[in-house]
């Protein structure tokens, strides 16, 4: 694959998962300063055991999610005459040839495309803080964050599975860079109306934008940076610096849009009435 539309996909992915949310982020602060008495609440339940539980369900939907692509990714070779796939827990291989191996290399990402999806539907359906609704909005954050990065990057590396999906169906490089740059587009929807959700978490409202931004930073982001380290022993074994790198430019992508977009009121916001995390 040419790389004549990388610079276009790089420069996309920084104006959307660099550059918006922080231009956001910095339009909440000077809104935050220019609230007249707005002042940090000291009434709030404490949120640690939130966030722990947003930790724990955050790691466990990233290598959940991840299974779910190599699980998807071996499936179709499975039933494919020819090919005799072998699944591990963080990678897979095949031995045979067949040249729809390569079409096969896309499954995994519309696998967890779909699961990431699903749960958006559920986890956008009820109030619910609960743990299962918790657990949802972590599933569906890794299965869009994890399937729709892999467009536009595949655009710039033709290695990547859904680069090799791609070439088999012979679309051209034109296409390929518009499917890219609307997939980036659309997570950073995604990760908006995710930040949106997550404060219905929340014990009780946070009338501040501040008292916002602090909850997204604490129950959002700062699961998303756990879950950098304590994800690196499922990846074993692979270079852990490769392994670090992945995973922190995703996760940064994904988090900054959780504390960005926490600021604005959410207008008609109604108190949870079902269960809440312990």
């Amino acid at each position: 694959m040419e790389h004549s539309a990388a610079p276009i996909i790089l420069i996309t992915i920084l104006v959307l998962f660099l550059i918006a949310p922080l231009l956001a982020g910095a339009a909440g602060v000077i809104a935050a300063f220019r609230d007249s008495g707005a002042r940090p609440r000291i009434d709030h339940p404490p949120v640690w055991p939130l966030v722990i539980n947003s930790i724990l369900l955050c790691v466990l939907a990233h290598n959940l999610t991840y299974f779910i692509q190599e699980l998807f990714l071996v499936l179709p070779k499975a039933w494919t005459p020819g090919l005799t796939p072998t699944l591990f827990h963080n990678n897979h291989t095949w031995t045979g040839e067949a040249e729809i191996a390569r079409l096969f290399q896309g499954t995994g990402a519309l696998a967890i495309l779909i699961c990431g999806l699903t749960a958006l539907a559920l986890v956008l359906r009820t109030s619910s803080r609960s743990l299962p609704a918790l657990f949802g909005f972590w599933m569906a954050f890794q299965g869009l964050l994890q399937s729709l990065i892999q467009l536009p990057s595949s655009v710039a590396e033709p290695r990547n599975d859904v680069a090799q999906a791609m070439r088999y169906l012979g679309w051209s490089i034109e296409l390929q860079t518009g499917l890219a740059i609307i997939a980036s587009l659309v997570l950073a929807a995604v990760l908006i109306v995710l930040a949106r959700r997550l404060q219905a978490f929340a014990p009780r409202p946070r009338e501040t934008r501040l008292g916002r931004v602090g909850f997204a930073a604490l129950t959002g982001l700062l699961p998303v940076l756990a879950t950098i380290p304590l994800t690196v022993p499922f990846k074993w074994p692979g270079d852990p610096a490769d392994t670090m790198r992945d995973l922190t430019v995703i996760g940064l992508i994904g988090g900054l849009w959780l504390v960005a977009a926490a600021w604005p009121r959410m207008r008609g916001r109604a108190e949870p009435q079902t269960g809440r995390p312990r």
